[in-house]
């Protein structure tokens, strides 16, 4: 693993390969590099509220730098009630994250299998959409400012959502930033899911 791409620090082996597979992939159906200076606030965003956010390494920009893609170092504690005390787990997740044109405030979309608890993180109004029960059904869409928000949930925007293969997914916006995910250890199924996502997102919104 001499002259890797991107600073490896500590990492496992299974995660360096894993980055690489990920990003070979990528770059066989977009234009795409590792972006060294970029910075992104995920403590901003309510889907972090309960996870610890360590290194973010590496990030690979795609296209026109509208939309990239990190690896997030994240940790996370569960009961051990048996063993008398917590333990603490730390795992790599993928990001998608796309820069639109326009602020829309804090909008969080989630497919309904998520735990209720989201529900509770934002002050939001939950958005229905009367012309569209299907998507309504499937997904909890909350927001801070219903006006902004209804301005990007257009029903083009809706049939993106629809699109995407993955049976769990988050979106969540804060202001004019996007990131799509589904807090599961990457693959290359689910990553593709995301990339067609976000190419598209980024061409029209």
């Amino acid at each position: 693993m001499n002259q890797l791409p991107f600073p490896c620090y500590d990492m496992a082996e299974s995660d360096i390969q894993m980055i690489l597979t990920i990003n070979d992939e990528i770059k066989n159906r977009c234009s795409a590099s590792f972006d060294f200076d970029f910075t992104f606030d995920f403590k901003k965003y309510d889907s972090f509220s309960y996870n610890d956010v360590g290194r973010i390494n590496p990030v690979i920009s795609l296209n026109n730098n509208k939309s990239y893609f990190a690896f997030v170092e994240t940790s996370y504690t569960l009961s051990t009630a048996s063993r008398g005390g917590n333990r603490t787990y730390n795992e790599f997740q993928l990001w998608g994250i796309v820069l639109l044109k326009k602020d829309y405030g804090h909008l969080l979309i989630r497919t309904e299998t998520f735990l209720d608890k989201v529900r509770e993180l934002i002050a939001h109004v939950e958005l229905n959409f009367e012309d569209d029960k299907e998507f309504s059904k499937k997904f909890y869409v909350l927001a801070n400012d219903k006006t902004k928000a209804e301005l990007l949930i257009t029903q083009s925007f809706r049939n993106l959502i629809q699109k995407i293969k993955e049976k769990e997914f988050i979106i969540e916006i804060v202001e004019s930033k996007l990131i799509s995910g589904n807090k599961k250890i990457p693959d290359i199924q689910s990553t593709l899911c995301f990339l067609d996502f976000m190419k598209k997102v980024s061409l029209s919104f």
